[in-house]
Order: structure tokens, then sequence, then C-alpha cells
């Protein structure tokens, strides 16, 4: 259930991190991704994260070449860390959940949201539906899967405009001048269970994703039609 993406360097020296939607792999080079250099603070607290979520609930080691032997009993357990700039999904703690609720339902003029992940019951799509019969702008950067078909459709109807390419796998909301960049998908395997990470971003940090986000607007080759007929 690890699902985060991120690299720290030297947390109890001088701390460096960055946040990332994309995996470790090709998807630097050639997907649509985003990604965040954090704070020293925030590094030190995402640093404590993993040392928690990698104590207490990897289920594997790697003992030796092309063996994954069932994880030992922590001894010892590394308490939460006590900063508010990282926001995560783990088996206790859920605030990224509540921060990408809090984003949606305090959205007043615009909501522009990336996910490679959507759920119709998940209470963040309900939530982006309400938004958007409610007079709110609401735009959705997805990538075009049999998978979201029924989420895609929930929210069409609403009026949410959706957008797709072929690439697409950021984890992103931009609701008025707020941003946040996270690792989980619109979904309960995500931001209900797993583990994940999330950082609400600076004024400079907004203003960088509300161009990003209007470039992609205007290149991504798929709008979504309910209804539509091949020709």
């Amino acid at each position: 259930h690890f699902h985060a993406k991120f690299l720290v360097t030297d947390p109890g020296t001088a701390p460096r991190g960055w946040l990332s939607t994309a995996n470790f792999n090709r998807a630097l080079l050639d997907s649509v991704e985003l990604g965040v250099e954090l704070t020293p603070s925030a590094a030190q607290d995402l640093a404590g994260w993993f040392n928690r979520m990698f104590w207490m609930e990897a289920e594997r080691e790697l003992r030796e070449a092309g063996r994954l032997a069932k994880a030992p009993t922590a001894p010892a357990t590394p308490s939460e860390p006590g900063g508010t700039e990282i926001y995560v999904t783990t088996t206790s703690t859920q605030t990224l959940r509540a921060a990408v609720l809090e984003l949606i339902e305090n959205a007043e003029a615009e909501l522009i949201v990336c996910s490679y992940g959507l759920d119709a019951d998940h209470d963040t799509v309900k939530a982006l539906v309400g938004k958007a019969r409610a007079g709110v702008k609401v735009t959705v950067l997805t990538r075009p899967r049999p998978a979201i078909a029924l989420a895609v459709g929930e929210l069409t109807k609403a009026g949410v405009k959706v957008l797709a390419h072929d690439k697409l796998h950021a984890k992103v909301i931009l609701a008025d001048d707020r941003g946040l960049v996270m690792s989980a998908n619109l979904q309960a395997r995500g931001l209900d269970t797993g583990f994940e990470v999330g950082v609400m971003l600076d004024d400079a940090g907004v203003l960088a994703l509300r161009h990003v986000l209007r470039d992609w607007q205007t290149v991504f080759p798929w709008r979504y039609a309910d209804g539509a007929k091949r020709s």
C-alpha cells in the first residue's frame, strides 16, 4: 500500500526534499507530471513519515536477491511528525483526505483538478459534482481510460469540463488561489487507505501551477463528450 513518491536527502543535517507525482522510472522523462521542492522543515516532516511508515507498515523486506520475505515486527514505534506542512494518508491519519475535501468545498469561483484515477462514489468526486452544480467553474484533467468512465460521466452531466492526455499522471488541485500537489488519486485507495503524501503550495507555487494548468488545458488532445458518436 505504499504509493507515495518523494525524495529526501540529509534530513538530520541539511534537509532537502521533493514531492513528486511521478514514479522513479521513464515517467520522469515522458509523462505529464508535477513536482514540488519542499521547505527544509517539510523535508524533515516527510522524513519522519517515511521512518514511521517503513518501520511500522512495511509488509515485506528484501532479504536477498529475488526474496521478499515477510517483514518482522518493528523493534520500535517512531512517533508521528508534529509538523503541519505535509498532508498524509496512513492507517491512522487522513489529513490529506481532509485537505482535499476542504479545498473543494471552499472553492468559490474555479476548481482545476488533475487525477489519473477517479471513483464516482468517492466523496471528493461527489464534492466536485456538487460544486459544478452550484455554479463553480470545474475542470478535470485526466487520462482516457475505461476505469474512470463512470466518474467522468457523472462529472460531465454536472457541467464539469473534462480534458484528457494519454500520458497524464499528475495529481493536483487548484482551488481559487490555493493549490495542493499530491501522490494520491481521487479514490478510496489513496485518500482513505494506503500511504500517500501531499503539500500545499505557497503564493509563488500557486502562480506557477496556474500557468502550467492553463497551458495543459490548451494542449491536451482529448475532451470528453457525453454521447459522442464515431465519425
